[in-house]
């Protein structure tokens, strides 16, 4: 079993010290162990092109960046189980983790391309895309009011939608600004051995057999404690997995979330709902190309707006040079 820790924090700060302590736990059952750290790989934005979305022999690597991201990529779907660990900055993890999920998306859409075969014996794509991985999220605030880290977790879910990434446990580490404070706390420590040891046990577990073991919250699917209220239908719903539920009130009279009723089937990291909205994006894109007449030539009236571009002084990116 192959454990990947990536860390997208200052090397050897406090998100690497809980990615390391969770990595050593799992090595020490037998795990073969990595340790990515996200500031070290040039790593550039996706610019929604849909060059990744063109069909090539192995599904790997077909963007038009020359940068870090093959190595990196590499790596991951190397792994049998992912830990990532990212910072709180202004309210939600770090930059590069969320630079990180957005290349990481289409191109590697599980149910849309099994959908299309491309897991079948005679397909050449990489067959470890389509491997049943395991992962455990952690971040690390500094502050001591929990309120300003309330959106420190949730986008954390994000990165393991398009390849499915099953997430079995969580941990938010707040009161931990400067490098090295996390270890005055012997909890957060604890729990990220227990992560390590939680996610090698079940690395190779099929997929409806894993267990969950971090703090459960509203949601009961990614335990999110973010929600959407509709207070005139007295309805939730989580905006990460779109999990909805009702607002009722219990015998004591107060205001209490139930998702008794929900179809926990149905949610945003299900293959059918996945599908369905690979579906939708196509219908619009169908409607783009019946109404090139229309917005073509609007287009081409934008382009010839002559207003000042500031450019940097030393241009850092540079598409790769194509055949």
């Amino acid at each position: 079993m192959k454990i990947l820790g990536i860390t997208c924090g200052r090397p050897n700060g406090n998100c690497e010290i809980l990615v390391k302590e969770a990595l050593m736990a799992a090595e020490e059952l037998g795990a073969k162990v990595e340790l990515l750290r996200l500031n070290d790989f040039e790593i550039r934005p996706c610019t929604g092109c849909y060059a990744c979305r063109k069909p090539n022999a192995t599904g790997i690597d077909d963007c038009i960046w020359d940068d870090d991201f093959p190595t990196l990529i590499d790596h991951y779907l190397e792994a049998d189980g992912v830990i990532v660990a990212a910072p709180i900055y202004i309210w939600r993890p770090a930059g590069n983790l969320r630079a990180l999920t957005d290349r990481m998306s289409s191109h590697y859409d599980v149910p849309r391309l099994r959908s299309r075969g491309a897991d079948g014996p005679d397909s050449t794509y990489d067959k470890r895309i389509f491997k049943t991985k395991v992962g455990a999220f952690i971040t690390v605030g500094g502050t001591c009011d929990p309120r300003y880290a309330s959106m420190g977790m949730g986008p954390m879910q994000q990165f393991q939608h398009s390849m499915r990434l099953q997430v079995i446990d969580r941990l938010m580490a707040l009161e931990s600004d400067l490098p090295g404070a996390v270890l005055i706390h012997d909890e957060y420590v604890a729990k990220a051995r227990q992560i390590g040891v939680e996610v090698y046990k079940n690395c190779g577990v099929p997929e409806g057999k894993m267990g969950y073991y971090g703090e459960k919250g509203t949601c009961p699917i990614c335990h999110n404690d973010m929600m959407i209220v509709d207070e005139g239908a007295m309805s939730i719903m989580c905006p990460f997995c779109l999990t909805q539920g009702r607002l009722v009130t219990d015998e004591n009279g107060r205001i209490v979330t139930d998702f008794s009723q929900a179809d926990l089937s149905h949610h945003r990291n299900a293959p059918d709902e996945m599908l369905n909205h690979d579906r939708e994006i196509a219908v619009q894109r169908a409607d783009w190309y019946a109404h090139e007449r229309i917005w073509k030539p609007m287009a081409d009236e934008f382009r010839r707006i002559d207003i000042p571009l500031i450019k940097p002084e030393k241009p850092l990116w540079k598409p790769k040079k194509r055949g």
